[in-house]
């Protein structure tokens, strides 16, 4: 996932960088938006790694890894799917050992129940989950003392 941006201030080797939402504008129902700080409903901020120096004013290019954004897109969809299947498959066992003969309310309410508890958990690690994105390239110094003088 790539993003345009400007810095808006530099601590140590890390930048604030405004921009516009560029996916769907739903960055409050996607995992990798929880990396943002949402401004207003077109704006938002992120903190993000800067190994190329960029200062405040400069226009820059963003990157999220795809490492990243599948570590959020598993945590957010995979684990309670697993947690569906996982449910119902225990269900289906629990069900021969009680002799219900695959009872289907039985396994139903353990694949709901298995939902339920990684559903939870992806809740709670989701709070947590912070990766930084990486400021890739500076593509326009807004910083006259960083712009290098023409080859003459």
């Amino acid at each position: 996932m790539e993003l345009i941006g400007t810095v808006l201030d530099v601590k140590e080797n890390r930048a604030i960088v405004r921009f516009k939402k560029g996916c769907d504008k739903n960055c409050g129902a996607c995992f990798v938006g929880r990396l943002f700080v949402i401004k207003d409903a077109d704006i938002c901020e992120v903190e993000a790694m800067n190994p190329v120096g960029a200062c405040p004013g400069d226009a820059v290019r963003l990157e999220i890894g795809t490492k990243i954004a599948l570590s959020a897109y598993l945590l957010a969809y995979g684990l309670p799917f697993a947690g569906f299947l996982l449910g119902a498959i225990a269900g289906n066992l629990l069900s021969h050992l009680f002799h219900m003969k695959d009872n289907p309310l039985f396994i139903s309410l353990f694949a709901f129940l298995g939902l339920g508890i990684c559903f939870a958990i992806t809740v709670k690690k989701g709070k947590n989950f912070k990766a930084l994105p990486i400021v890739m390239e500076i593509i326009n110094s807004g910083n006259p003392a960083n712009k290098e003088p023409p080859n003459r």
